[in-house]
């Protein structure tokens, strides 16, 4: 006999070709599922090579459906079709014959089973760091998606969690942030739901002034003097203040400080050290005296005089009146001068006693703070 099934439709003819029959063929049952976290429909957009169309069923999975299945000839082509919904992506096709995109094409010979992927759509977020105030500073990821610096924004997915991060610049802090989910210090976190926007703001490191209550002092030789150096830090400011210095002065004169360190604690509040400078007494101050050398010139006159007379004597020189005059009349002179270098004339100061101050210049009082340095000129006189 011969039997043939086309188009659903069954052809039997027995063995002497004599009684044929026409059956319609079972159908086949095609099943599609939808699988993944995001959502979508399936919908059979055509179907081909059916003779008996009665016993097809067009294809419906809504956004609700999970599963579904219709019948078709065994000879049909299907074709389905898959349609993401706004908040999911299509991923892919199992079980198809063939696919193209979002489509897929079943040859229905046997029962078959489909599948369609939905996945939750992605959606990007741009965050971007915004920096503010008067210093200056750099803001980093913890992903080295951001440096700003120079690369200020970067896209994540939403929902993604962000740490960032705020590092000031030699001579500037970090004040705030804004725009964050939450802050911690220097720390910034964001948990993106939107394009969002983090400031961070930098100022100018707090400081401090330094002054002395009086630039210029003067000093009798032998006292001291005392001045009062005021250190001003700003609110915020700490350090410690130490190495305090006076550069410039005599040999014969020192400097001390009381207290030798300052502490700055953040409070702004002003602190001080007393500068003392003390001298030596003048007379150790005066250049070394004259006298011991006038008194060997004045005995050299007074005794050269009477020490030549014998010598003109022995060698039987004729000296004439005259001569021995003038001879005698130096050695006077010279006794009369040696006599006013030794007792002084009238009690009054010799004529070669200096006048003036035994010092007057100017001197560098320095302390330092940390790695700098600060130095503040005084003008310093010491009268004898």
């Amino acid at each position: 006999g011969f039997n043939s099934t086309y188009g659903g439709v069954k052809l039997n003819i027995d063995e002497d070709w004599t009684d044929a029959s026409m059956v319609v063929a079972t159908p086949n049952t095609l099943t599609v599922n939808k699988t993944g976290s995001g959502t979508g429909n399936v919908v059979s957009t055509q179907v081909s090579n059916g003779v008996d169309a009665s016993i097809d069923t067009a294809i419906a999975c809504a956004t609700a459906c999970s599963t579904t299945n219709s019948t078709f000839a065994t000879t049909d082509t299907v074709t389905l079709t898959a349609t993401a919904d706004a908040s999911s992506t299509f991923t892919g096709w199992t079980g198809c014959t063939s696919t193209s995109g979002t489509t897929c094409t079943i040859l229905v010979a046997t029962s078959t089973t489909v599948t369609a992927n939905f996945s939750t759509a992605v959606t990007n977020y741009t965050l971007t760091v915004a920096k503010a105030g008067t210093g200056s500073g750099t803001v980093t990821t913890t992903d080295s998606s951001i440096n700003c610096g120079s690369t200020c924004s970067s896209s994540y997915a939403a929902s993604t969690v962000v740490t960032l991060t705020a590092a000031p610049a030699a001579g500037s802090v970090f004040t705030s942030w804004t725009g964050c989910t939450s802050t911690s210090g220097t720390a910034c976190s964001v948990t993106l739901a939107a394009a969002t926007t983090v400031t961070a703001t930098f100022s100018p490191a707090p400081t401090f002034t330094s002054g002395l209550a009086s630039t210029t002092l003067s000093i009798n030789a032998g006292q001291s003097a005392t001045d009062v150096l005021t250190i001003t830090p700003q609110t915020g400011y700490t350090g410690t203040f130490n190495t305090f210095n006076c550069a410039g002065l005599p040999a014969s004169a020192t400097c001390t400080f009381n207290p030798t360190t300052l502490t700055a604690s953040g409070n702004g509040v002003a602190l001080t050290t007393t500068l003392t400078v003390t001298t030596s007494p003048s007379a150790h101050l005066l250049p070394p005296s004259t006298t011991g050398h006038a008194s060997t010139i004045m005995l050299a006159g007074l005794f050269l005089p009477l020490g030549l007379l014998p010598f003109t004597r022995r060698r039987r020189i004729v000296i004439s009146t005259r001569l021995q005059r003038l001879l005698l009349f130096v050695a006077a002179f010279s006794a009369l001068g040696l006599t006013q270098l030794l007792t002084g004339c009238g009690g009054g100061s010799s004529a070669n006693t200096p006048t003036g101050p035994i010092f007057s210049g100017t001197i560098v009082v320095s302390f330092s703070s940390g790695a700098a340095a600060t130095q503040l000129p005084v003008q310093l006189t010491i009268n004898r």
